[in-house]
């Protein structure tokens, strides 16, 4: 409903008095419309400021998803993998030495709440936060002086907790993730991911010399080969790799980079990191794949119906 507002929990019995009422020289569709114009100029407003501080983040956000990262709502953009994959491979790349112990440090740092409120302070996104119902009884244009009538209690404040404004920034990534979807050329086509504008807000929220990327492509530009990657494989490094091959059906370029992920840190004999490395990248991205398959893939076949 465009016209949503609070109402008391208890049942109001309302009596309709027949006699005092004289029939309206208005015609119903006139009245109908003034019925519905308090919501629809609430919706517009909404849509405005939500869109307004899409463009602070420098993002070119769809209207519904920008209004939803801003309102009550923005649980359903928040809980979107983009922000841990993204910050994950950041680390991973420019990092490609650390341990999994320094990663999850690194990561905690920059994807924490008490980073992402700071961010949006400095921001002021807290302004654009719609945390307040609409009440089509009470109300009335902003910026105009009521003379005669009803007047709504108007504030000029609202009480929101710091993890409220940090959730925003989050929300705000996951609603950039889902506007950036393109549907594949022909008819019938599916949709496709499409990363350069999330992994742009997702450095805009972050705000960390530690992630500074743009586009997805950056990533790579990023990323320097360590050595033991490029060596020439062993021979047992070799037939690991046919043999995991097989099974999955994807030839390795890099047999060393496979073996790193079943080294155990308990085995010493080759020069080469343990999986713990590509454990946290593996479970950054398994959690995107995961979030996306629950709620991207459904708002991508609303977009398409």
């Amino acid at each position: 409903m465009l016209d949503d507002f609070e109402d008391d929990d208890k049942p109001v019995v309302c009596y309709v008095i027949m006699q005092p009422l004289q029939v309206s020289a208005l015609p119903v569709t006139v009245v109908s419309m003034a019925f519905a114009f308090p919501a629809l100029m609430h919706r517009i407003d909404s849509v405005l400021i939500a869109l307004e501080a899409g463009s602070k983040l420098g993002l070119q956000i769809w209207p519904d998803l920008a209004l939803e990262a801003v309102t009550k709502d923005s649980n359903n953009s928040e809980e979107n993998g983009e922000e841990q994959m993204a910050t994950s491979i950041a680390l991973f790349t420019q990092c490609p030495d650390k341990d999994e112990f320094a990663y999850h440090v690194e990561r905690m740092l920059l994807i924490c709440n008490k980073n992402m409120f700071n961010t949006a302070v400095d921001m002021g996104l807290q302004e654009y936060v719609r945390s307040k119902s609409f009440n089509r009884r009470t109300w009335y244009p902003t910026g105009l002086r009521l003379l005669k009538g009803k007047a709504g209690l108007v504030t000029d404040g609202h009480a929101l907790s710091d993890k409220s404004i940090a959730d925003v920034c989050e929300a705000f990534i996951g609603a950039a993730y889902l506007s950036s979807v393109k549907k594949r050329p022909g008819k019938g086509g599916t949709w496709e991911p499409n990363f350069d504008m999330a992994v742009k807000a997702v450095t805009a929220v972050v705000k960390n010399k530690r992630h500074k990327m743009e586009q997805w492509s950056d990533y790579y530009a990023a990323y320097t080969m360590p050595d033991w990657q490029a060596a020439e494989p062993t021979p047992t490094q070799v037939e690991g790799a046919k043999m995991v091959g097989a099974k999955v059906g994807y030839e390795f370029r890099y047999p060393a980079l496979l073996r790193s992920a079943f080294k155990h840190p308990s085995y010493p004999y080759e020069k080469i990191p343990n999986y713990q490395r590509l454990e946290f990248l593996g479970d950054a991205m398994l959690d995107m794949v995961c979030v996306d398959f629950c709620l991207g893939g459904s708002r991508r076949r609303i977009r398409s119906g």
